[in-house]
């Protein structure tokens, strides 16, 4: 059976532990050498009682007053050991039965470890402004466990929360905690999700698992791919963050056929998934990340990509606030520059889900674009499938017949996004000024050509860098 090790130990045990460490020698050393010195009256007892006709009753006396003698400090002997094996137990284990909760945090269930996911009703993680707090897991018993996010790693807190929101059964009320006034968290303004804030933005992408189970951290492929955690997951496909057995870290994405389909919709998933694979597979820009390979493992379909460091664009202003005009028309231009790529290839390639998640600012400045999971080659007027963010999506593709310029529409959505920080009103132009004061008329009616209705009033990618470069303060090495 598949399992995952986390650790967790609270300040509590690891103050206790070093505690009963550092007292060793009074808890320990100090009762082994009292029954040592209790040995020499037991010893000499004996001795001196065999030649006599008494022995037998001196002998047992002896005994029962050796015994008496060395209880306390067996007692203190075996206590210090009990509790230091409880508190140096820091392991929870995660498996797709349940969990085995440490020894110090089982005590408050009457030494009941062993919680199969059919036994929780409710979890929750708590934030207070943007940072997690803790996750709480209440049972159907009643009973509930607090894991405090500082007390454990962010990559195993995340590990904790996939097999939760997973495996456990799904719950009618998770988005809420107990509003019991004497619920010291209660009267702190808090944020409360169910989800990391990988998935915060990802809420419509939720998968409940039935026959579909994603994979668990540390599950090895034939690969040599290990899975680290699960990014975004739903319907039949998940995406991980994993590492070859180099250590080097990619992007895993899966892809499961439902059983559900005839023979003849998943020859046509199968077909989309390869086409996904081979047109990422000839893609080749600096700023779009690659795919290594492809392969299949127990019916399911795998794509390696590369990973790419940064921060997501949502993130960034989730953190700084909206971004100041001439940083936003840099990074307009840059994406205007993918686009144009984009739009070169043969056939082109509309990506068709151009969101702030999908734009990663790395580290040295520049952006990357990530996730062509619903990208797909536009053959001339060919009917495909809403896919894309509410708010994000032009009309045309919303009706299902995404084309080039649904990616600028897309664009400019972000744009508005980046500019105010408020999601731009789904199926309308954007008018960030609106909102934001400050943006000035020309950037202000960029994003609203970019926004338009009709398709074809919408610049073409070439035509948005043009205005772009028309703007005035455009600099390139804007800071």
């Amino acid at each position: 059976m598949q399992s995952v090790s986390i650790r967790y130990s609270t300040s509590l045990s690891r103050t206790l532990v070093r505690v009963l460490k550092a007292s060793a020698v009074i808890w320990c050393a100090v009762p082994v050498l009292w029954i040592f010195s209790c040995l020499g009256p037991l010893i000499t007892t004996l001795i001196q009682a065999l030649p006599t006709d008494h022995a037998f009753w001196l002998i047992q006396r002896a005994v029962i007053t050796f015994a008496l003698q060395i209880v306390a400090p067996l007692v203190t002997i075996l206590a210090g050991c009990l509790l230091l094996l409880i508190f140096l137990d820091d392991r929870i284990i995660v498996s797709r039965q349940g969990l085995v909760l440490p020894l110090s945090l089982c005590l408050q269930f009457y030494c009941h470890r062993n919680r199969l996911w059919s036994e929780i009703k409710k979890s929750v993680l708590i934030k207070k402004n943007g940072q997690n707090i803790c996750l709480k897991l209440n049972f159907v018993d009643g009973n509930f466990v607090v894991f405090q996010a500082d007390e454990m790693s962010e990559d195993d807190l995340n590990k904790l929360l996939i097999a939760s929101r997973t495996l456990a059964p799904a719950e009618d009320d998770r988005d809420t905690e107990d509003s019991n006034p004497e619920n010291p968290l209660a009267k702190i303004p808090l944020d409360i999700s169910t989800f990391t804030s990988l998935w915060e933005s990802e809420m419509t992408l939720r998968y409940r698992a039935t026959t579909y189970v994603p994979l668990l951290p540390g599950r090895i492929l034939n690969a040599g791919i290990i899975i680290e955690k699960a990014l975004s997951y739903g319907g039949s496909a998940a995406i991980y963050l994993a590492r070859r057995q180099n250590g080097k870290p990619v992007v895993l994405k899966e892809f499961v056929v439902p059983e559900s389909l005839d023979n003849q919709a998943r020859e046509k998933a199968l077909a989309m998934f390869k086409k996904e694979a081979a047109l990422l597979s000839k893609l080749n820009h600096p700023e779009i990340a690659r795919i290594y390979d492809h392969f299949v493992e127990d019916g399911r379909h795998y794509m390696t990509l590369q990973y790419i460091q940064g921060e997501d664009l949502r993130r960034l202003v989730a953190r700084r606030g909206p971004i100041s005009e001439r940083r936003v028309a840099c990074w307009l231009r840059q994406i205007l520059g993918i686009l144009k790529y984009l739009e070169a290839q043969s056939p082109p390639v509309v990506h068709r889900d151009l969101t702030p998640e999908n734009i990663v600012f790395r580290p040295n400045g520049s952006l990357a674009l990530i996730d062509f999971g619903a990208a797909n080659e536009f053959i001339g007027t060919a009917t495909g499938t809403v896919v894309g963010k509410q708010g994000y999506i032009s009309p045309e593709q919303f009706r299902g017949k995404a084309e080039q310029k649904s990616d600028i529409y897309s664009l400019g959505c972000t744009a508005h996004f980046l500019l105010t920080g408020k999601e731009p009103e789904a199926l309308t132009q954007s008018c960030p000024q609106n909102i934001n004061h400050q943006i000035t008329d020309n950037m202000n009616d960029l994003i609203m050509q970019m926004t338009c209705q009709q398709a074809e009033q919408r610049p073409s990618a070439e035509q948005a860098l043009k205005n772009i470069e028309m703007l005035g303060y455009y600099r390139e090495n804007e800071a």
